[in-house]
């Protein structure tokens, strides 16, 4: 007797269940595939990138897909594919928000810094896009539907389900070993490694790429796994140690020659401003009259930029200052490093010349762990403003602050003194309501424009704010008759990175700028104005203070005095572009002559050693292990 034929519409309805799971766990991994990478790559390596991508998320989905239908009983099976496939979809999703926001996924123990991010909630609704709910929607009415039509009891035995698992399990296995071979880690040029598939899955520490070249499954679990296995502090070996005496030994000549500006500031007082988010284009004499008057009777340094390092950068950009050093790509944020040495920071080397060194800002002690981390700086105490007013708007408003004149009396009661103080006013949001912006807008109606696009108006007035914390500072000081005395460091901790039009951000108030460049000045009522245009970077800043003020040069430091003349200037970004007095190199993987000039090469290595070292130690906690 001859068997009936299935039509093909039968078929599909007979196996849907199927092609559903696997449409639920393939289009998240198709939401957060980033194909702008392939510029970045070049095609040739881009596309090998992609191939490998490929190969790991199909081996996975595999995995789950016989976990689910095979291996397990057909009830627990499903619930271990809707938690599997729920978890992915919203995790891709978040990862796609995230990316539209800072241009860049994220690591899951930036999970941990959730609490610092809750200010960015408001913002980062209006980064959900078109794509973000289609392909979220689609995947959750995959998930619905597969697992509405799911399959009958698997006839398999145990043993072939075991059998049925391995094979996948293998290819994973040996797609990695081939991954990891000579043949594809291979790189013809040094400062080329980080393009080569193979090197970026050891190293592990570019979370863009690896999702590129990994796959979204087997990056986001190999995430994981580091997460909850990895240790806070890596161990370094006696090489990695010696590698960084070697560095230091070649540097120590040219890091502590003595200048024309060494001892310039010698014993007098000291504050540092770190100016949350007050980039380039909000600096003009309309909205920030104080900073433009202490840029020009000051000393400017024209071509300063603040890499980001990782997540949270506004912590991460302190740290540089205070330490000398990056947070490791590697790793999300400085916080983590918590637990670390730090024997040479600023406020450390101050204390040791007598000063009474105190840091300020508004947030709470334990937002990114200020309270210890703080400590670790060396600082004897770590003053919060919540703790010190008494109403929602004197918390958060710059302008506010030194109305407080107990604040104003602790900061100079004891002199010499050093003061590490982060303003807040420019901080996210910038649309939805907010007490300090209300606060802005009220001290100043006149800057409100109805003409102007209210996100880049708000951000403008936020500036004003700021620049009324200076302005107060100055006539404080100026009436106390210690401004003779002080000097006032200012830089900004990172670009506007939370504008929502990146483009509109770069294009047209960044203009010709690399993203990167936001002010940096130093003001004293008595120096000679100058205009530093040298490339210059946050781990110079402590460096540069050190020779100013004639402190101990025992440290070790990456950064440089600005000053010095045989520092030309340099400064390296997390995307393994750099840039000094000759140019700014981006490198785009492609084989062009530019990029095989000798300057370019030379520069790539030197960019490629201090990440390195920087990355040594850091992780490495080198002050206490290398003892």
């Amino acid at each position: 007797m001859k068997e009936k034929m299935i039509s093909a519409a039968d078929f599909l309805k007979e196996k849907s269940g199927y092609i559903l799971a696997i449409l639920a766990l393939r289009i998240p991994a198709l939401l957060v595939l980033r194909l702008d990478l392939l510029s970045v790559f070049g095609w040739r390596k881009g596309l090998m990138g992609l191939f490998w991508n490929s190969a790991f998320t199909v081996l996975w989905i595999y995995v789950f897909m016989i976990i689910s239908f095979v291996v397990l009983p057909k009830r627990i099976g499903k619930i271990f594919y809707g938690i599997v496939s729920t978890v992915f979809i919203i995790f891709s999703f978040c990862q796609y928000v995230y990316s539209k926001m800072f241009d860049k996924f994220f690591w899951i123990k930036s999970i941990m810094l959730a609490d610092e991010g809750a200010d960015y909630f408001g913002t980062a609704l209006s980064y959900i896009d078109a794509k973000a709910i289609i392909f979220t929607l689609v995947s959750i009415i995959c998930l619905v539907f597969a697992l509405k039509n799911w399959g009958e009891e698997s006839r398999y035995s145990k043993r072939w389900r075991a059998v049925a698992l391995i094979f996948p399990v293998i290819g994973i296995v040996l797609l990695r070993t081939i991954l990891l071979s000579d043949y594809f880690c291979e790189s013809r040029r040094e400062h080329f490694s980080w393009l080569e598939p193979g090197i970026i899955y050891e190293n592990f520490d570019d979370v863009n790429k690896s999702y590129y070249v990994s796959g979204y499954h087997h990056t986001a679990l190999r995430d994981l796994y580091h997460t909850v296995f990895e240790r806070k502090t890596d161990e370094r070996n006696l090489a990695d140690f010696e590698a960084v005496e070697k560095y230091f030994e070649e540097k120590a000549s040219v890091q502590n020659k003595e200048n024309t500006y060494t001892g310039l500031f010698k014993d007098k007082n000291l504050i540092v401003i770190m100016m949350e988010g007050i980039d380039t284009w909000m600096v003009n004499e309309k909205y920030t009259p104080t900073i433009c008057y202490m840029m020009e009777n000051g000393i400017n340094f024209t071509n300063y930029h603040a890499p980001t390092f990782g997540t949270g950068h506004t912590f991460n950009s302190e740290f540089a200052f205070n330490t000398g050093f990056f947070n490791p790509i590697s790793s999300v944020s400085a916080v983590d490093f918590n637990g670390n040495t730090y024997p040479f920071t600023a406020a450390r080397l101050f204390e040791e010349a007598g000063y009474a060194v105190n840091s300020w800002h508004f947030n709470d002690p334990e937002f990114y762990n200020r309270n210890t981390m703080h400590e670790m700086f060396g600082f004897e105490k770590y003053n919060s403003f919540s703790d010190l007013y008494t109403t929602e708007p004197e918390v958060s408003a710059d302008s506010n602050v030194l109305k407080n004149e107990n604040i104003y009396e602790q900061m100079v009661k004891n002199k010499p003194f050093f003061n590490f103080i982060i303003t807040y006013s420019a901080h996210v949001p910038y649309m939805s309501e907010d007490v300090k912006k209300n606060v802005a807008k009220k001290n100043h109606p006149e800057l409100i424009d109805a003409d102007m696009d209210v996100e880049t108006n708000n951000i403008l007035v936020l500036a004003a704010d700021t620049d009324d914390f200076f302005k107060q500072l100055l006539e404080k000081l100026e009436k106390d008759g210690i401004m003779e005395d002080t000097i006032i460091m200012a830089y900004t901790d990172h670009y506007t990175y939370m504008f929502s039009d990146q483009e509109k951000l770069k294009n047209e108030y960044k203009k010709d700028e690399i993203i990167y460049h936001v002010p940096a000045f130093i003001y004293s009522k008595d120096i000679e104005s100058a205009k530093i245009t040298k490339p210059a970077m946050t781990i110079d800043l402590l460096p540069t203070l050190i020779n100013l003020f004639d402190l101990s040069r025992e440290g070790k430091y990456l950064g440089n005095d600005i000053f010095a003349p045989e520092n030309t200037g340099f400064v390296c970004f997390e995307d393994n572009s750099w840039l000094d007095d000759k140019m700014y190199y981006t490198p785009s993987g492609e084989n062009s002559e530019e990029e095989d000039t000798e300057h370019i090469q030379k520069q790539s290595a030197k960019a490629a050693e201090l990440l390195k070292i920087n990355d040594i130690m850091v992780s490495g906690d080198y002050f206490k292990e290398a003892k």
